[in-house]
């Protein structure tokens, strides 16, 4: 026998145990009665139906634990401040990646947390447009590697803003890929350019010799086949002009 419902029965105290029956909880009570001389007279045995309830608390534990596992697997930084910039939560598994773990900020200023890294400030800024209502985005670094928050105002349920909400993606690896196809670009523009300045250089010594060629030529048919040579050196150069114009867009 339960020791609670045990304590009843000796009548000492009253005790209570749950009991399952088929698919039912009931929660039964033992409470001694005593008389006016002390003396025990009889038991009052109470059964009450808390199925729904326990249907409900199994429920909530449920949802809490899918919620903790979510947020745990999500694959970024999720947090929450007050409106005094203490965070009063944190979770994710971009936290791993910076060797923090959930719930460690829990406690923290923002200013400890950025401490004499230079995007505080803007960190900062971004925090207090947030809490005017303002949503903010701002890029950070920590532990060598680069993120894109993004900054909510965190509203009760009368609507009232009572902190922020913060979500960070680890951007690091975007980045170093747009900084690499960055310096792609800047050396194809250069190349370009160089060739392009080597065409034109080339067409203007040739369009040089047509000119003199053209001096010395009295035929018509000579002089026909000449205009056309120089024709297409115009287009030619039309065309590195248009690959100038491509790029560039």
């Amino acid at each position: 026998m339960d020791a609670s419902l045990a304590a009843g029965r000796e009548g000492s105290v009253a005790g209570e145990v749950e009991v399952v029956v088929g698919f039912q909880t009931c929660l039964v009570s033992c409470t001694p009665v005593k008389d006016e001389n002390g003396a025990l007279t009889f038991y009052v045995h109470l059964a009450t139906d808390i199925t729904r309830q326990k249907r409900a608390e199994k429920t909530a534990k449920d949802l809490a634990q899918k919620y903790r596992l979510i947020s745990e697997q999500l694959p970024c930084s999720i947090w929450s401040t007050d409106r005094n910039l203490r965070y009063t939560s944190s979770a994710g598994a971009g936290l791993a990646m910076v060797g923090l773990k959930p719930g460690q900020l829990i406690g923290k200023t923002l200013c400890e947390f950025y401490g004499n890294q230079p995007e505080k400030e803007t960190a900062l800024e971004a925090y207090r447009h947030a809490l005017a209502g303002e949503p903010q985005t701002f890029e950070s670094q920590y532990r060598g590697r680069q993120f894109l928050a993004s900054i909510e105002p965190f509203r009760d349920e009368k609507n009232e803003i009572i902190g922020t909400l913060g979500v960070g993606y680890d951007i690091t690896e975007q980045k170093q890929m747009q900084f690499v196809l960055e310096q792609i670009n800047k050396k194809h523009s250069l190349l370009g350019s160089i060739t392009r300045h080597d065409a034109r250089n080339k067409l203007s010594a040739l369009m040089s010799y047509i000119t003199l060629i053209k001096e010395e030529v009295t035929s018509p048919v000579g002089n026909g086949y000449i205009d056309k040579a120089a024709l297409i050196v115009d287009q030619l150069a039309e065309l590195i002009e248009f690959t100038q114009a491509y790029q560039s867009l």
